[in-house]
């Protein structure tokens, strides 16, 4: 196809870049809002004609009246740490024998800023460094605003003595990006748990706003829960 650049120019190889549109790669997830529909739908993209339309495989046998010609959606996903979303209107859909729906290639594709600070449940285990002390222990619930983090004494080391406003590190893994993150923040609320011989702590932390890179990977990540 003439005008067709190389797909791994500057340096990704899932993606290309033609202009100011982003060819994606078959197999990347999506999530679909489709006007008429409350809610949001989840999809995987099965192909593409450039310029032409995308191919989308879902589960549309119970929505098919909505897939009409002309309907509109908005369309998210994730690549590289970044959420991407544009606007299209569907052409079609088949139903067998696979499920297939075909949207109008889309003429912009932006970034979306996630600030919503939704806050999702999670086990993460965590290092919380305060000071010179360290502790292990393991994060319930993250948003990009803060989390809340559970610490149990053990045989070794009896729970910390904490204030509201100390400033702590907290260490640790998010699901599906390589390498330990680290973040910053405050403790904002303190509550301990000495019932049924069981010694724990559990604390909000309020993350500081400097950390902008290891935010944006918990916003992929939160993302990433809402997709699947």
């Amino acid at each position: 196809m003439a005008g067709k650049e190389n797909p791994e120019v500057n340096g990704h190889n899932d993606y290309f870049m033609l202009g100011e549109k982003f060819f994606i790669m078959p197999g990347i997830p999506l999530q679909l809002q489709i006007e008429g529909i409350f809610g949001s739908l989840k999809g995987v993209l099965a192909g593409m004609v450039p310029d032409e339309y995308l191919i989308i495989q879902g589960q549309f046998s119970g929505i098919a009246d909505k897939l009409f010609k002309g309907n509109r959606a908005t369309v998210r996903y994730v690549q590289k740490g970044v959420v991407y979303g544009f606007s299209s209107e569907f052409i079609g859909v088949i139903l067998t024998p696979v499920e297939l729906a075909f949207i109008k290639y889309p003429e912009k594709v932006e970034t979306i800023e996630l600030r919503s600070h939704k806050r999702i449940e999670c086990f993460l285990p965590a290092e919380l460094i305060f000071g010179k002390e360290r502790h292990q222990g393991t994060i319930l619930d993250i948003s990009e605003g803060g989390c809340r983090c559970l610490i149990k004494a053990s045989n070794e080391k009896e729970l910390p003595a904490l204030k509201i406003n100390e400033q702590l590190t907290l260490m640790f893994q998010v699901p599906g990006i390589e390498g330990n993150q680290t973040i910053s923040g405050e403790i904002r609320d303190t509550h301990y748990n000495l019932q049924f011989d069981t010694e724990e702590m559990r604390l909000g932390v309020k993350f500081h706003e400097d950390t902008s890179e290891v935010l944006k990977k918990i916003a992929e990540y939160i993302f990433s829960i809402d997709l699947f």
